[in-house]
């Protein structure tokens, strides 16, 4: 085409485009799409087709030229880019141009031979690494895999510290302990995936080929994570302190960063030895629970430091004794009562709630259906565990060979839902119950030879662990609306009773929804217990309130410290509001979030890492869907 011939052609396609133009400012609609397409049609797109072929090729050309002499170094995916873009081009003008599809055919085999471009980034800060992460447990390897994977941080900068070896506490769990949630490999089939998976694309189902995980068996699958996917992970190392600092703004830095804050972690050998110091931008606390009961913390009630923790048997089959008193009655009770019972040993639970009785929507305040299902066997065994609820242990004393536990019987409770539900216990073991004095506020004695069992959860790694004073802790009673409750006087309610008239009594007694019959000292007394009753009734909601997370370090939005920038919690201490990420599929949604936080800290990109965490249901960020609440002890 001469040059005369394509200026007289670009002049009537201007006018035309002028015309559309114009019929579209007028509201023309239809008028000013047939003036669009009468350009379309004009600037004759075989012409524009063949225009980006040409050129794709002339792209390509050199490029396979380098990729088949065996002197040049093979050309990146990247440089075949413009290329495809071309061909592409070439196919929307005329979707039947051969030639542009023989292109993208000839080009998606060379790339796919490719090795991947590798994309390097200038660390904008001056540490030698990007993140440690204290604990290389579930949450640890979880958080590890998102920052390296999906968000692209290079795993040599990114730095797992354990005390012991990787999954360490699952393998310190009782042989016969399983996990409560069920494995299912899934995925491909549903939106979600393995419950109990911390990382999407794999399934302790499928590597296990197990339903309930063994401890044993969890650590096996996450050393498989770490393994495979060639995670930095500094075993047998104990952190002995976190310390931040910030050595001010560099005006001399001529990276993007000029940030200079960071943490400085000391580390030593678990089994002791010279420490050394790391520096990293960033700090993620992972290191768990279930190495940290809440006895350690303060003594639950008068002698706890008598009892065994079940956190600390290895097997229940070795476990000496055939008598056990077990203290409460939440999933770790009931997993203790279950394997004693299997065993052939006898037991009491003992729990304030009957938690074998509960139902409710939310998964983590009553218990798991396969916790429900061991329970109702050892129920119907030759040896059935006795459940006594609601049994307020006081004390335990030691006497001589016997430990003698001391409790309290509290109000009798019906808990509602469950109707389709088959009981927990017979209806012969209930009747031999029923004949038992329970009534309110009654002592009850147990004695046992063996040392009771305690199973009243975890106070966590972070309440107890060298990162405390780096987070503010909040008061769940407080949060819960259980601010400032007054301790019940029982002798300033009986002082006040007795100064008010039978009628008043009567009448008080009936709004409490308590008999009004009896002498004016019987209704004293009665008054009295109810006020009682009812006092111990807030005081175990607020404690059934508090859950699993009491005591909980406070978080933002990113579940970052409020008191500490740059140090993150992952794991099943993180809590929102009265929200509790107390299992894997739970906390495992904010690894997400975390790893979004942490990568934009380091000048990333994240838009595209995110979005592909969203679609893998790991970036909560909207609780309106959760359920809240925790149960007694997770």
């Amino acid at each position: 085409m001469s040059n005369g011939a394509a200026t007289q052609m670009n002049e009537i396609m201007q006018a035309g485009l002028n015309k559309a133009a114009d019929l579209l400012d007028k509201e023309e609609f239809d008028e000013a799409a047939k003036a669009a397409d009468d350009v379309l049609l004009g600037a004759r797109l075989s012409v524009l087709s063949k225009c980006a072929l040409l050129r794709g090729r002339a792209i390509l050309g050199p490029l396979m030229k380098r990729l088949e002499d065996d002197n040049e170094t093979d050309p990146t995916e990247t440089e075949f880019r413009e290329a495809w873009v071309m061909f592409q081009l070439a196919l929307r003008f005329v979707p039947e141009n051969e030639e542009a599809q023989e292109g993208l055919k000839l080009l998606s085999g060379v790339v796919s031979d490719l090795p991947e471009e590798e994309v390097t980034f200038e660390p904008n800060h001056g540490e030698d690494l990007d993140v440690i992460i204290v604990g290389a447990g579930a949450s640890g390897i979880g958080v590890a895999l998102m920052l390296t994977g999906l968000f692209g941080l290079e795993p040599d900068r990114v730095l797992l510290v354990d005390r012991g070896n990787v999954g360490e506490t699952f393998r310190k769990w009782p042989k016969e302990m399983r996990f409560i949630s069920p494995s299912f490999n899934s995925q491909g089939w549903t939106q979600s995936f393995d419950l109990n998976s911390v990382a999407y694309g794999t399934s302790p189902a499928f590597t296990l080929h197990a339903e309930h995980p063994t401890g044993n068996q969890y650590a096996d699958y996450l050393e498989a994570l770490a393994e495979t996917n060639e995670l930095n992970v500094k075993t047998d190392t104990e952190v002995v302190s976190v310390k931040p600092f910030d050595d001010g703004f560099d005006m001399d830095a001529q990276t993007l960063s000029e940030q200079k804050a960071g943490f400085e972690v000391e580390v030593r050998p678990a089994k002791g030895g010279v420490s050394t110091k790391l520096r990293s931008r960033f700090v993620v606390w992972a290191a768990g629970e279930f190495q940290y009961p809440r006895a350690m913390t303060e003594p639950l009630f008068p002698g706890s430091e008598l009892c065994r923790h079940n956190s600390s048997v290895r097997s229940w089959s070795d476990l000496a004794g055939d008598d056990f008193v077990v203290i409460g009655g939440y999933e770790s009770g009931m997993d203790a009562a279950s394997n004693l019972s299997q065993c052939g040993k006898r037991c009491t639970v003992v729990s304030s709630t009957a938690c074998w009785d509960v139902s409710t929507e939310d998964p983590s305040t009553e218990l798991a259906p396969y916790t429900s299902m061991r329970i109702r066997q050892a129920c119907a065994s030759p040896n059935p565990p006795r459940l006594l609820a609601p049994l307020r242990v006081t004390s335990v004393e030691k006497d001589d060979d016997q430990y003698v536990v001391k409790a309290t019987w509290g109000a009798p409770v019906v808990h509602e839902g469950g109707e389709r539900r088959e009981p927990v216990q017979s209806a012969d073991m209930v009747a031999e119950l029923a004949k038992l004095n329970q009534t309110e506020g009654t002592e009850f004695i147990l004695k046992t030879p063996q040392p009771p069992l305690l199973c009243a959860g975890f106070a966590g790694s972070v309440k107890l662990g060298v990162a405390k004073d780096l987070f503010a802790w909040g008061d769940p009673a407080k949060e819960q609306g259980f601010e400032d409750l007054p301790v019940f006087d029982a002798e300033s309610a009986r002082k006040e009773a007795k100064g008010m008239k039978v009628a008043q009594l009567r009448e008080e007694l009936k709004a409490m929804g308590q008999p009004t019959e009896g002498t004016k000292p019987e209704l004293i007394e009665r008054l009295v217990s109810a006020h009682q009753a009812e006092a111990d009734s807030e005081d175990e909601a607020m404690e059934e309130a508090k859950g699993c997370a009491e005591g909980a370090p406070l978080l933002n939005k990113l579940d970052e410290s409020t008191t500490t920038p740059g140090l993150f919690l992952v794991g099943p201490a993180v809590r929102h509001g009265d929200l509790s990420f107390c299992f894997v599929y739970k906390f495992r949604q904010r690894f997400g979030i975390v790893a979004d936080a942490i990568a934009k800290g380091l000048g990333r990109e994240t838009a595209a890492a995110v979005d592909a965490a969203r679609d893998m249901n790991m970036y909560l960020d909207d609780f309106e869907c959760c359920k809240a609440a925790c149960g007694e002890a997770c």
